[in-house]
């Protein structure tokens, strides 16, 4: 609970500290200061035992999600803009705040609150700080997509208080209910829209090319991972077999996601694109993983969220310096950047690497749980698990090549962006790091 207080302090701090000109940097290195302390008590408490007060109910789950949320809004604040005001900043303080809520609340009614309240900072960032004058449509995208598909876990929220007086995650049970197979199809919709699956993925990808670097950061390491979490608290629900006719055609659409997305990174030249429908392929995995219940889906979700998380922020950070130098995001036109910097080489190298699943890093274990999950509910699919991965690494490895090995017509990379480069390979360490927590590989999580 002390790790819940903390982190809203800072929030708070965050998001009602003024900020003008002449105190920019004293104030970005105190928020700085405070976020990283926020962060590594969170991580140190990942393994405190579950806490109860009042509707808050934190356990190493919801410690581990609440880590991860601060140290992507640090990631934010570093790369963050201030000549608007603060206005960014702001948005990012207020959507950690709301998150910081949604990942203790134990109130169905207070979760779906704060599970939509969050998209209203992400809104803001495209529609305020987008550059092109699509952003107007992207948010509408956003809007029907995350919003409208959320109608029915509200309306299930209403049923169950009305019928039963459930009011709490803790009591949550469809099996009384002579329609309990719609009901929990209804519950998940909003999360299937959030990570996004097969279908609801269209606004995603829109989304990430009309954000600014804030919102694509936050949108890939925050917004995704709160769907997964939603599936985490109907876990209990889920993994009792309550599936029949609607599983097999959840399993079809995650199965699709996955290789269709692939081959569209590796189809499109647009890097951001190319980030974005990576990240709707590694969300499809993870959800068809999930849904097979096995003993692994549960920890397989958990750990891929992490690593994408940080895997996915960074990419989006590496293309906004790929577009910074080059001026555009085609990957055609900004071939060869990457190699007249050997630093930026080997950040990149690491960066799709973790994009890859290859060892040592978390997403490795991740999708190899994954993997272990679905083949052993049902070996069929292998043939298409073999061609999700082979597509992941042709367009991991395509894009690391034309960005870093080609001949470039670039003589240098601003310093500036050097300089910020150099500071984020912590980030990608911290990747490595997780895969040898305790808590990955305890069997109890």
């Amino acid at each position: 609970m002390f790790t819940f207080l903390l982190i809203s302090l800072v929030f708070v701090f965050l998001l009602f500290h003024p900020i003008s000109k002449p105190k920019i940097q004293t104030t970005f290195l105190s928020l700085s200061v405070l976020s990283l302390c926020v962060c590594f008590s969170a991580c140190v408490l990942i393994s405190e035992a579950d806490c109860k007060f009042g509707f808050l109910n934190t356990d190493r789950v919801s410690n581990m999600m609440m880590a991860l949320l601060c140290l992507v809004i640090l990631f934010g604040m570093v790369v963050c803009d201030f000549e608007a005001n603060g206005t960014k900043l702001k948005s990012l303080a207020l959507l950690g705040g709301v998150c910081c809520l949604l990942f203790t609340s134990d109130n169905l009614l207070i979760f779906f609150m704060s599970f939509e309240a969050s998209m209203i900072p992400i809104m803001y960032l495209v529609l305020g700080h987008g550059f092109q004058p699509e952003r107007v449509s992207s948010s509408l995208y956003i809007l029907m997509f995350t919003m409208l598909s959320s109608v029915p876990l509200i309306l299930v929220i209403l049923f169950l208080w009305k019928s039963e007086g459930v009011t709490s995650f803790l009591n949550l049970s469809f099996e009384s209910s002579s329609s309990s197979e719609v009901l929990v199809v209804a519950s998940i919709m909003g999360f299937l829209a959030k990570l996004p699956l097969f279908g609801f993925h269209i606004w995603l990808p829109m989304a990430h090319v009309e954000a600014p670097l804030e919102g694509s950061i936050v949108l890939a390491g925050i917004m995704l991972k709160l769907g997964s979490f939603g599936f985490y608290r109907f876990w209990w629900v889920l993994s009792s077999g309550i599936f029949k006719w609607s599983g097999f055609f959840l399993l079809s659409m995650s199965l699709l996601g996955m290789i269709y997305s692939s081959v569209m990174s590796l189809t499109s030249t647009d890097v951001k694109a190319i980030v974005a429908y990576s990240s709707v392929s590694h969300m499809n995995f993870m959800i068809l993983s999930f849904l097979v219940g096995k003993d692994f889906s549960f920890k397989s979700m958990m750990i891929t969220s992490i690593s994408h998380a940080l895997s996915s922020s960074l990419l989006f950070f590496m293309v906004t310096i790929l577009y910074g130098v080059s001026h555009s995001r085609n990957i055609l036109l900004s071939k060869g950047v990457i190699s007249t910097f050997p630093s930026f080489q080997l950040l990149s190298f690491v960066i799709w690497s973790m994009n890859l699943s290859s060892p040592p890093f978390l997403s490795f274990l991740g999708e190899l749980a994954s993997i272990f999950s679905v083949v052993h509910w049902n070996s069929s699919v292998l043939a298409g698990l073999a061609f999700y991965v082979v597509l992941s690494s042709l367009y991991s490895m395509n894009s690391f090549g034309v960005s870093s090995l080609s001949s470039s017509k670039f003589s240098e990379v601003p310093l500036g962006e050097e300089i910020k480069l150099n500071s984020l390979l912590f980030l990608s360490m911290l990747s490595v790091l997780f895969f040898f927590l305790p808590s990955v590989w305890d069997p109890s999580l």
